[in-house]
């Protein structure tokens, strides 16, 4: 396969692997982009690779509004958002949305609840919610396997402020109950 069909392809993926690898030049706007740009994707014949931002400057192409290619990367708003959604991924790790809602969070990110959402299902696929229960559930999995904490203990270490809650979403994720679960576990061992 041609190395152009290979940039072209990432770019249509937006694979941030490649992101400062290449820089694409769209012939019909004269402007150039990073792998990663959200912009309308162009038709493969109007695309032009270059190895450096320089190089497609020097063709006559000028930096997109969007993707700031001629800064340094982490710096243009298509990175903010990235940012942003890893930023809320290692604080809702850390807890955050223990004793705290979504709400909470993003005004402590600096951005609405809603753009929080929108850039958090962008880059894991879950909302931050769904993200939080799966984070506790399987802290409280490897607590079911490795301790014998009873399970109301099991539920708080694992972030749960209510049993109820717990059970319903355990039920929901492995088909069974907690209980079930250890004991399932244990007999495998």
């Amino acid at each position: 396969m041609k190395l152009d069909n290979i940039y072209y392809e990432a770019y249509k993926l937006k694979d941030a692997k490649f992101d400062g690898t290449f820089f694409i030049g769209v012939i019909s706007t004269r402007i150039y982009c990073r792998p990663v740009c959200t912009a309308k994707m162009p038709k493969r014949k109007n695309c032009r690779f270059f190895p450096t931002a320089i190089v497609a400057q020097n063709k006559g192409f000028r930096p997109c509004r969007r993707c700031r290619p001629e800064l340094v990367p982490g710096f243009a708003n298509v990175d903010v958002a990235l940012f942003l959604a890893k930023s809320a991924k290692n604080l809702i790790e850390k807890g955050a949305l223990d004793d705290h809602t979504v709400e909470q969070l993003s005004r402590r990110l600096g951005i609405t609840s809603r753009h929080l959402r929108r850039i958090f299902i962008a880059k894991f696929g879950v909302t931050p919610i769904k993200f939080a229960h799966v984070n506790r559930l399987l802290l409280a999995e490897k607590l079911l396997k490795g301790t014998n904490s009873t399970i109301t203990d099991v539920a708080l270490k694992a972030g749960f402020n209510s049993i109820r809650q717990f059970n319903a979403l355990f039920k929901q994720y492995y088909h069974m109950n907690p209980t079930q679960f250890r004991c399932e576990h244990e007999s495998k061992k």
